[in-house]
């Protein structure tokens, strides 16, 4: 990969940061040079110096990388999304959802690393929990808050639920509307509902299918397995905005689900749960979705259960395309950056113009991205092959000598220093 100038979709994105960094980050050029750090999807500063000749040296960039701030950043970017919504945010349309990613890092004094237990099995390295806004329209999820997890006994630890209601109230505070939040089966603890609702959400999203659950608060009545309670109940389509092709043009057959009320353990208010079935005479349930919006109808809480699929769309857009969380420095500023740019980028290649980035606004992340760099490789060799192009084609041999692999490069050659 090769880049002999600042894209111009970078410079549009970096434009709106700007100010926050002026005199820190120590030039315009370093805040453009990190955004294509993350673009390029390299995983060091040397590797962008050899990649981008127009960069500061390494140094330079280092000292740029200590004076992010990750809570200003995030705030800016909160509000230009919702400058380019225009405040039509509305239930039917959007709602959020919640999650953790595994981020794995290998080396001392990473911050917030340590040992982690994932659905893939144990790693070392970061977690980080995630809130996405949803765009069920327009079928994708913008990041808009995240929390680096601290690990039990460290002295600002909270419980993953808690950290997930601090984002919400503080985006809810910076003018976002309040929304359906929905997530996997591992928030879907009694305290994290009893949080939303004394925010005024209303949590949608899987259970764990081994509950004991009853149908009414009797307590002559036994608990009884989520199985046993929908096993006879009468089963309707489930249709979603989120089907693919094949069920919308009715070549597949679609999932079927079965809704009623019931009671879970520790909770007085009973939930509104559906059973989604993959037949309408299958007998286990693919999988059981829950809200405490006892208004809500079945195919609704079902949609939003698919639209909670984004955000792991999301995930791994980010890690194969952006290199999130990648950046191998140690610190805090470090850790806050390598989450925040990628995030930004995200949101710019989705709300911006198509022509901002010479892009089709349907393709995917990883299918824009992989334009850009052919667009950026292709413009670079036209430059390199113009006349007057001497000096960056000296500076452009000294950092790419093969004498300094391993070490950082330089731009000048040995023999002509």
């Amino acid at each position: 990969m090769l880049s002999c100038q600042v894209p111009a979709g970078i410079r549009y994105t970096a434009d709106r940061f700007k100010d926050l960094f002026a005199g820190r980050l120590g030039s315009y050029s370093n805040l453009c040079s990190l955004f294509c750090l993350f673009l390029f999807g390299l995983d060091e500063l040397s590797s962008l110096v050899r990649t981008c000749p127009w960069t500061h040296s390494v140094s330079d960039l280092s000292r740029a990388v200590r004076c992010f701030d990750g809570n200003r950043f995030m705030r800016r970017m909160r509000a230009s999304i919702l400058r380019r919504y225009h405040g039509k945010i509305c239930p039917e349309d959007f709602h959020y959802a919640v999650d953790d990613t595994a981020n794995p890092r290998y080396g001392k004094s990473i911050f917030r690393c340590g040992a982690w237990h994932s659905s893939s099995g144990p790693y070392r390295g970061q977690k980080i929990l995630v809130l996405v806004l949803v765009d069920v329209k327009r079928n994708f999820a913008l990041p808009i808050g995240y929390e680096i997890v601290a690990k039990k006994g460290d002295p600002d630890y909270l419980p993953a639920h808690k950290l997930a209601c601090g984002i919400l109230g503080q985006v809810i505070q910076e003018g976002f509307p309040k929304l359906h939040v929905a997530a996997d089966s591992w928030f879907d603890s009694v305290d994290f509902m009893s949080d939303l609702e004394a925010m005024d959400l209303s949590f949608a999203g899987e259970i764990k299918s081994n509950r004991k659950v009853k149908p009414c608060p009797s307590p002559k009545v036994s608990w009884r397995s989520l199985k046993d309670i929908f096993q006879k109940i009468e089963r309707n389509d489930a249709n979603s905005r989120f089907d693919s092709e094949a069920v919308k043009a009715g070549k597949k057959r679609p999932k079927s689900f079965s809704q009623r009320r019931i009671w879970i353990r520790k909770r007085r208010s009973p939930l509104n749960v559906v059973a989604v079935y993959n037949r309408k005479n299958g007998l286990n349930a693919f999988a059981y979705y829950a809200t405490t919006d006892l208004s809500m109808a079945g195919a609704r809480l079902w949609e939003i259960s698919r639209g909670r699929w984004k955000i792991e769309c999301l995930f791994r857009d980010l890690k194969q395309s952006l290199s999130f969380g990648r950046l191998p420095c140690v610190g805090a500023e470090a850790a806050h950056l390598s989450v925040c740019i990628p995030f930004a980028l995200v949101v710019g290649l989705r709300l911006d113009e198509a022509s901002r980035w010479g892009l089709n606004e349907t393709d995917s992340i990883g299918k824009m991205i992989g334009k850009i760099k052919e667009v950026e490789f292709q413009r670079s060799i036209s430059i390199l092959l113009q006349p007057g192009s001497l000096l960056l084609k000296d500076k452009l041999r000294g950092r790419r000598q093969l004498s300094r692999v391993s070490e950082k490069p330089v731009d000048q050659l040995a023999e002509a220093a």
